[in-house]
């Protein structure tokens, strides 16, 4: 039988195994690693092998992809907390909050560290260690990328995969939102997802990246291979080359398919998934499909600052998913950054109509008339129709259902 609480972060399963709950404040490293070749290998696969065998080979190259970087991201103690296209963002806790007691997980004392002069030193969990964590991670992910540097697609062509990676350290708040009979999602937010954004947009094809404030929080200090500076703000970022210490990984302990009940993990799978999972004999794979997305950016809510901030978000978030859910749609995701936050939804992925473009443009409609809070301003929405990945992806670990495109999306302002 599948394994449905890989459709939740790592930590957050290692936590109900343990009858707690995750803090909605915390503090560490959050990571953004985006896969960079995907759109042109996946319409050269698609040329070469046909729609349907096109998505298969790119679907097993994806998870391929996916189980390799998320593979390093658990071996150092971070979570991917989602998935969004071809990105994930991933969190590295400074605390040992939800990994058990002592006995019944991987000890979290970084032992056997050596520093550049060769000398040992020992490394405990503490104010930097997230950020040192997540950059050993991003650097291992940058190392197993080499495996699919030169991809076969036809007659003596390749494709190369490479992954980019932000990091920022800080303090975040972190929600489960929506509506329990629809999809509980989580994300993070705050003024250290801001800076990550910035970090994020800086680096280019198979950098790793900080933010001036996550570099100053690391000691002694990595080797910086060059900067990259955003002119319209003159915000830096370093793209690290190596690390001054040797971080031996701090895996998650092994977690059985059967320690968490359906009761507990169905909120967190789309109905539909969970219905083809546990009730279809046929395996759920993924596929192209005519769909239409639609994207809708808000703001309104001071995150670090306002208590409340995560009750106002769930009451919105589950809002958007009646609509959506009312015109047979599926809000796919929601990441927090650049000070707002981004939704994306598609109706025909789960569920197909002919006129599955009037569904979402009356679906907007609705949409622009809630507001997060009284005060913020509308809504900016887009909407654009074409053909979609669509379907399960991630690794052994970590799964989420998704759906992708190369699509023009226009924004009403």
């Amino acid at each position: 039988m599948d394994d449905l609480s890989v459709y939740l972060p790592i930590d957050r399963r290692a936590a109900l195994l343990h009858g707690a709950m995750l803090p909605d404040r915390a503090h560490g490293a959050v990571m953004f690693a985006d896969i960079t070749g995907f759109t042109p290998l996946a319409e050269s696969l698609v040329q070469a092998l046909g729609s349907r065998r096109g998505a298969e080979e790119l679907t097993a190259l994806l998870n391929q992809v996916y189980s390799a970087l998320i593979s390093q991201i658990e071996q150092f103690g971070g979570s991917v907390v989602g998935f969004s296209g071809d990105a994930i963002t991933c969190w590295f806790d400074d605390s040992d909050a939800g990994r058990g007691t002592q006995d019944e997980r991987t000890s979290i004392t970084l032992s056997n560290v050596r520093d550049t002069a060769g000398t040992h030193a020992s490394l405990v969990f503490g104010a930097s260690s997230a950020p040192l964590r997540a950059l050993a991670a991003a650097l291992a992910m940058q190392q197993a990328m080499t495996a699919f540097a030169a991809i076969p697609i036809r007659a003596g062509a390749t494709a190369t995969l490479m992954v980019k990676v932000a990091v920022a350290a800080g303090p975040i708040r972190r929600f489960l939102i929506g509506d329990p009979q629809i999809q509980v999602l989580e994300v993070l937010a705050g003024r250290t997802l801001d800076r990550l954004a910035l970090a994020a947009h800086l680096a280019e094809r198979d950098d790793v990246v900080v933010d001036q404030a996550t570099l100053a929080q690391i000691e002694p200090p990595p080797r910086v291979a060059a900067w990259r500076l955003d002119t319209e703000t003159q915000q830096r970022a370093a793209v690290i080359a190596e690390l001054p210490l040797l971080v031996t990984p701090t895996p998650w302990p092994t977690m059985h398919a059967d320690r968490l009940p359906d009761a507990i993990v169905r909120p967190f799978v789309p109905p539909v998934v969970y219905a083809r999972v546990r009730h279809s004999a046929d395996p759920f794979l993924a596929e192209l499909r005519p769909a239409v997305a639609l994207m809708l950016q808000f703001g309104g809510l001071d995150y670090d600052n306002d208590e409340q901030a995560g009750t106002k978000l769930d009451a919105y978030i589950r809002q958007v998913q009646a609509i959506i859910t009312r015109y047979e749609g599926h809000l796919v995701d929601v990441t927090m950054a650049d000070k707002g936050g981004y939704l994306f939804a598609a109706l025909g992925a789960l569920h197909a109509h002919e006129d599955d473009a009037r569904r979402a443009a009356l679906a907007a409609l609705e949409l622009r008339s809630l507001h997060v809070t009284p005060e913020s301003e509308a809504s900016r929405i887009g909407i654009s129709q074409g053909t979609m990945r669509t379907g399960p992806y991630g690794g052994a670990s970590r799964q989420a259902y998704g759906c992708w495109a190369t699509m023009s999306i226009w924004r009403a302002d």
